[in-house]
């Protein structure tokens, strides 16, 4: 019995420190450790999914803790709301399907954190996404700046086409078997803001209507279709939502793409609960 004890230890015994320690350079490429012991990512949050953008943070905590710099290992909900930016809603549901998923485990009511032999699996599929787009700073590179606001869209001088020189470009709106018609489901998500609007149009326009790559047009027709009265600038509107909370992005002035956490904030926070603050 203790020869099997012993070669427990010796041949089966996980190393938590160089399990941290045989990934540091890749993750270091993803994440930083504040002072306080949160973590900060190095690329931006329309680079990644939801999920993957909560697995990071947990990463990062485990390494704060390895360091001495957090006293835990684990991430509250409020920690991920606060640090990542994302709605409430989206954070529980997110939670709620890695856990089921087993990639990461609740260690007490509302407090998660990410299992040692998953590590290097996330950080390395991370990495192989994001340098096949050629996104990923290299180690000694600073992190992005969530907030930076490109200057070719808020060029002072720049003419914004008003929106009632858009020209609707029409699409499926009605509903089939395999999906709901426009006016359904925005009456089900119901949206409250013109911001909101755009991304539950953005949805049902990408998902339901097959385009991708959504003209200022297909938005126009939507307001139509749903009777709803448009921006006097869509534009404008479509650039608050991705610098504040990078639920789109564009590549030009005429067309846009719904990202990931655009899909999960239609999916997992709409229709808001009453006693949710808009």
């Amino acid at each position: 019995m203790g020869d099997l004890k012993e070669r427990i230890k010796n041949e089966m015994l996980v190393d938590y420190s160089s399990a941290l320690e045989n990934n540091f350079n890749t993750a270091k490429r993803l994440i930083g450790i504040t002072k306080e012991g949160k973590v900060n990512l190095h690329i931006g949050k329309n680079k990644l999914s939801g999920k993957q953008l909560i697995m990071l943070y947990l990463i990062g905590k485990v390494y704060a803790k390895e360091a001495e710099i957090s006293d835990v290992e684990y991430v509250t909900n409020k920690e991920l709301i606060d640090e990542l930016g994302l709605p409430e809603g989206t954070v529980w549901g997110l939670l709620s399907l890695l856990n089921k998923e087993n990639k990461i485990r609740q260690v007490q009511k509302g407090a998660y954190r990410i299992p040692i032999n998953l590590i290097e699996r996330v950080v390395q599929e991370i990495v192989s996404k994001l340098d096949k787009e050629d996104n990923v700073p290299s180690p000694d590179s600073k992190y992005e700046n969530l907030n930076k606001v490109s200057t070719k869209f808020t060029n002072k001088k720049r003419k914004v086409r008003s929106t009632s020189l858009i020209e609707p470009v029409p699409f499926d709106t009605k509903a089939n078997g395999k999906k709901p018609s426009l006016i359904d489901f925005y009456q089900r998500k119901k949206p409250s803001s013109h911001q909101e609007k755009l991304v539950v149009y953005m949805y049902y326009i990408t998902k339901y209507a097959g385009i991708k790559n959504v003209e200022m047009g297909h938005i126009a027709y939507a307001y139509k279709a749903t009777k709803q009265r448009m921006p006097r600038i869509i534009y404008r509107i479509i650039i608050n939502i991705k610098n504040r909370f990078n639920y789109v992005a564009y590549d030009s002035k005429s067309k846009c793409t719904l990202t990931n956490l655009g899909e999960e904030f239609v999916e997992y926070d709409l229709p808001r609960s009453e006693n949710t603050s808009k």
